[in-house]
């Protein structure tokens, strides 16, 4: 038994603020989010409604906020605080990776002279 959904205006609201936002035409939701532009127009209709995996390539593609998009709650687009915290993380992670390529080859060094001091005889 295939159940209809209700038409949510508020959706519809939602997805023209996209279009109007972004300077987009429906094509262009469709093909991001990998479905016919007839699935649009149902969209627009509120005949269906995105699935969980439209709704995230379109958040991924424009930065949107999934609560905003989904529910219509908060703003339209990702806090810049949290793109600013993952930049932090991100250049944290670029740290600890440089100075364990450095104790790395420092280790390495050590082994090679190791190696070969062991080729010379033992006082």
């Amino acid at each position: 038994m295939t159940i209809k959904p209700r038409s949510d205006t508020s959706l519809i609201k939602r997805l023209s603020d996209i279009l109007d936002s972004y300077h987009l035409e429906k094509k262009e939701l469709a093909l991001v989010g990998g479905v016919r532009p007839g699935t649009i127009t149902n969209y627009f209709q509120g005949k269906t409604v995105p699935d969980q995996d439209v709704l995230a390539k379109w958040a991924n593609e424009w930065n949107l906020n999934l609560n905003w998009l989904v529910l219509g709650e908060g703003k339209m687009n990702r806090s810049e605080n949290a793109t600013l915290v993952q930049a932090d993380r991100l250049a944290t992670l670029e740290q600890e990776v440089s100075a364990l390529k450095e104790w790395l080859a420092d280790k390495n060094k050590i082994i090679a002279l190791h190696e070969k001091l062991a080729g010379f005889p033992q006082p």
